[in-house]
């Protein structure tokens, strides 16, 4: 069994949602907008780390003519929001000195039958030590959101994984943000003019949109945290054996509604597993993203 940063918090929130999505492997045909300019960023920022030009970087993103329509919009975003970075950060001084391996998938095993695994955006350098480095997209930079980075799952389970593999512990991460664009759309206005009205406010103030972090982990709370893996891992081991996945009260739990967006399995939640509902779901292998 594997456990990623996203698979713990999704049992944690919600085992129900953990078994449809990790041991099912059902996934909803049409996910969020915000998740797949994430997804197509991450695309192109992985070519840029890894000395490709912008251009090229912008051809590493899904081809349009293999997109559904629903797709374009947040392909748009993302080669825009690619630009914005690739102008911005090439000459910030929170950029690494040097990157020594990007995407690179990391699988530890912690228990019998139970094995931590993460896909890096990159490994660097930087004052002679060693660092990860990650990028997010995000819709505002208010409320103390780079304070917020520090607290991130992700973060301890890249640096232990790294730490494990390599022997070195990690002096910390580079956690890097962009923000998406801040203007409303108007009514009517093509994609390709509202995106033009945009870079306006990247240009003249880019502290509102770019932003940069760094975070650290002392040995102490990784080994804490190798720990607490470990005990949720046997937790899952348990509910794979009793066959008992509770589910979170819908309508009225965080972790129906998390972030403001609605779990993608409340319909299987409230109507069962009736096909007509079941056509709105594919099946994929749990943890796909380890190996794309």
């Amino acid at each position: 069994m594997i456990i990623t940063t996203s698979s713990a918090a999704t049992f944690e929130k919600c085992e129900f949602r953990y078994y449809l999505r990790y041991r099912r492997g059902l996934v909803a045909r049409k996910t969020v907008a915000v998740m797949e300019i994430g997804s197509f960023f991450h695309d192109g920022v992985a070519e840029l780390l890894k000395g490709s030009s912008l251009r090229t970087a912008i051809a590493a993103l899904p081809k349009a003519g293999e997109l559904e329509d629903w797709q374009m919009e947040p392909w748009f975003i993302a080669k825009f929001l690619l630009e914005q970075y690739h102008d911005y950060w090439i000459e910030q001084p929170t950029r690494c000195d040097s990157v020594v391996d990007v995407e690179r998938t990391i699988r530890i095993k912690i228990a019998r039958g139970i094995w931590l695994a993460g896909k890096l955006d990159a490994i660097c350098m930087k004052d002679d030590d060693l660092w990860v480095w990650e990028h997010k997209t995000t819709s505002s930079l208010s409320c103390g959101y780079l304070d917020k980075v520090v607290l991130d799952g992700q973060i301890t389970t890249y640096l232990y994984l790294l730490w494990k593999e390599t022997g070195t512990l990690p002096k910390g991460c580079v956690y890097n943000v962009v923000c998406r664009p801040a203007i409303h759309r108007r009514q009517n206005e093509t994609i390709k003019t509202y995106l033009a009205r945009a870079v306006e406010g990247y240009v003249s103030n880019p502290r509102k949109f770019f932003g940069s972090q760094l975070a650290f982990r002392s040995v102490d709370l990784i080994t804490d945290y190798e720990r607490e893996m470990k005990r949720l891992g046997r937790q899952i081991q348990g509910c794979a054996r009793a066959g008992i996945w509770r589910k979170a009260v819908c309508n009225s739990s965080m972790a129906c509604f998390a972030r403001g967006m609605p779990c993608p399995y409340i319909p299987i939640c409230e109507a069962g597993e009736d096909s007509a509902v079941l056509r709105n779901y594919e099946v994929k292998p749990p943890h796909s993203e380890l190996d794309d």
